[in-house]
C-alpha cells in the first residue's frame, strides 16, 4: 500500500475559533481537500473509515459514511466508524491499510476526528432520562470489576481501576501523585522541554508544508455568537469569518 496525500485542519482549542464547526464538517473539509488536490475515479474509493472518540451529536450515524456523503463522494462509496481512543486515528490508518494489502480495496479515503469542546471523552455514556428530565450516565459493566486481571492491577497499584478506561486513573491520578511527589525537579526539566518544544513550534511553521488545510471559523458577534451567513452556515467572508491557518493550541511563551 502507499500513502498517496494526508491533511488535517488546524488544532483548535478551548473558546478558540474552531469550536464552532461540526465535528463531521471537519472530516469533511480534510476530504474535500484530498479531492481537490487528487485527480482520480472517485469511485474507485473502496471504503471511507473515520475513527471518533464520542460518536453522538454531529459524529454520530457512521461519521465515516455521513462524511462522505456530505463530501459529495459516490453513494457507492461506503463508510465506518470505529473507536479505539485515542488511537482511532492510527487505527483508521491501520485499517485502511490493511484492507489495501489484502487485496480488498484499491483505494481508501480515512481519518480521525474528536471534537472535545462539544463532546469530553465519555459524553457517549449518556443518555437524556425523561422521568428526571435530565442527562444521567449509564455506568459501565460491572463485570469488568471482577475480571482477575483487572482485580489483580488494583490491589497492585493500591487503586481502582476505571471501569471503562482502564488506564484512565493511573495517567491522571496515579503518576500525576508520583510525579508531583518524587520527582519535582524531573517536573522542572518538563516544563523548560514544554516551553522548548512550543517555542520550536511557532518558529519552524512554514516548513509544514501542505500538512494542514486552513479553515473559515465565524467571528462572534457582541453577544457571543457566532455570525453566520443568511443561510446559517459559516461563511468564507473576512467581514463575517477568519480564516484559521495554524494550530492554535502552540504559545511561545508557556
Amino acid at each position: 500500500p502507499v500513502l498517496v496525500d494526508y491533511v488535517r485542519t488546524p488544532m483548535g482549542k478551548r473558546r478558540g475559533t474552531i469550536v464552532w464547526h461540526r465535528g463531521d464538517d471537519l472530516v469533511v473539509h480534510c476530504y474535500e481537500t484530498i479531492l481537490k488536490r487528487n485527480k482520480f475515479d472517485l469511485s474507485s474509493i473502496g471504503d471511507s473509515i473515520v475513527a471518533c472518540n464520542s460518536q453522538i451529536g454531529d459524529c454520530a450515524l457512521d461519521i465515516g459514511r455521513t462524511a462522505a456523503l456530505a463530501a459529495h463522494l459516490p453513494v457507492s462509496v461506503p463508510g465506518m466508524s470505529i473507536n479505539r481512543q485515542c488511537a482511532g486515528g492510527a487505527q483508521a490508518v491501520m485499517s485502511a491499510w490493511q484492507a489495501i494489502a489484502s487485496g480488498i480495496h484499491d483505494c481508501v479515503i480515512c481519518g480521525g476526528v474528536e471534537v472535545q469542546n462539544k463532546y469530553p471523552i465519555m459524553s457517549d455514556t449518556y443518555i437524556f432520562d425523561r422521568e428526571q428530565n435530565k442527562a444521567v450516565m449509564i455506568p459501565p459493566n460491572k463485570k469488568i470489576q471482577s475480571n482477575p486481571e483487572v482485580v489483580r492491577k488494583a490491589q497492585e497499584y493500591k487503586a481502582q481501576m476505571a471501569d471503562q478506561i482502564t488506564a484512565a486513573h493511573y495517567l491522571g491520578v496515579v503518576w500525576r501523585d508520583k510525579s508531583g511527589k518524587s520527582l519535582e525537579e524531573f517536573r522542572n526539566e518538563l516544563d523548560g522541554l514544554s516551553l522548548h518544544s512550543h517555542k520550536k513550534a511557532c518558529s519552524t511553521w512554514d516548513k509544514r508544508g501542505k500538512e494542514i488545510e486552513p479553515i473559515w471559523c465565524p467571528k462572534i458577534d457582541e453577544n457571543g455568537n457566532p455570525m453566520l451567513n443568511e443561510k446559517k452556515e459559516i461563511a468564507k467572508d473576512p467581514s463575517l469569518s477568519v480564516l484559521t491557518e495554524k494550530d492554535e493550541t502552540p504559545r511561545p511563551t508557556t
